[in-house]
């Protein structure tokens, strides 16, 4: 009875010290994860460059389409004052377009050519333009969630050495989420505004999100699922824009690369039209 006791008794400390291990270690994580949130918040300057893969299915009646979408977007950031230049390719079925866009704070001009059109329009912005497109490139909004956070092993990112982490990001993001993501223009077309996403907000599940950090602590990739967020948005659609038909997304999948972390190259403002 003795030996059964005192087995019983080793039993119960290694389920402590195993649950101790891991609240340490998943401890550990979302300090890694939170770490990595301030030292991309504090650079000045980065560049980025974000690919979203689309599959979405239109239904009308009996008859079904499906139509798969690629964005490639190459983004130099500079923080204060704050500078942006961005050239997106989108492409659909068998045609692309072209955004090449600028943006000084200093300034306050947003620079505006679409399918390599040397010349470029000239658009005055407010503080509230130039908010709005700061908050385009807040990718720390994806690591807010630390606890969520499990390291995964390591893999080579961009060429270093990266461990890779995977975690959540709540609902309530969503709006944030959108924003950061460029999806918010989407929702525009929509006719669907962020103040219209409360109610959904208190339905949709957490969204899975992949970070990669490197050795020196900086986020190097982030990726993450948006397909059931924007099912759920879909969902909301004013009836009269869809004309009837449903919309459903196969797959909508966004990969971030962050790289020249305080090294981007200076941005030369075009000469507007």
């Amino acid at each position: 009875m003795i030996y059964v006791k005192k087995i019983a008794v080793f039993a119960l400390l290694l389920v402590l010290i195993v649950f101790t291990s891991a609240c340490n270690s998943n401890e550990m994580v979302a300090n890694s994860i939170h770490e990595a949130e301030n030292m991309f918040n504090e650079l000045d300057n980065f560049s980025a460059e974000i690919n979203m893969e689309t599959e979405m299915k239109f239904t009308d009646y009996d008859e079904s389409e499906i139509m798969q979408t690629e964005v490639h977007s190459e983004i130099v950031v500079f923080r204060e004052p704050f500078e942006m230049h961005r050239y997106t390719e989108m492409s659909a079925y068998d045609s692309k377009s072209i955004m090449d866009e600028f943006l000084s704070e200093d300034e306050g001009i947003h620079y505006l050519s679409a399918d390599n059109v040397e010349e470029f329009e000239q658009v005055s912005l407010t503080a509230q333009d130039i908010a709005t497109q700061k908050a385009q490139f807040e990718f720390d909004i994806f690591l807010k969630d630390y606890d969520s956070f499990r390291e995964m092993g390591t893999e080579t990112v961009l060429d270093c050495s990266a461990t890779k982490y995977k975690g959540s990001i709540k609902g309530e993001r969503l709006p944030q989420i959108l924003v950061a993501t460029g999806m918010n223009d989407i929702l525009k077309q929509m006719v669907l505004l962020i103040e219209d996403l409360n109610p959904i907000l208190e339905t949709i599940t957490d969204a899975e999100v992949f970070v990669w950090v490197d050795t020196r602590g900086y986020p190097l990739r982030f990726e993450l699922d948006l397909t059931d967020w924007m099912n759920a948005l879909y969902a909301n659609i004013p009836i009269g824009f869809t004309g009837g038909t449903v919309i459903e997304f196969n797959q909508i999948v966004v990969k971030i690369d962050c790289f020249q972390f305080d090294e981007a190259e200076e941005i030369i403002l075009p000469k507007a039209s």
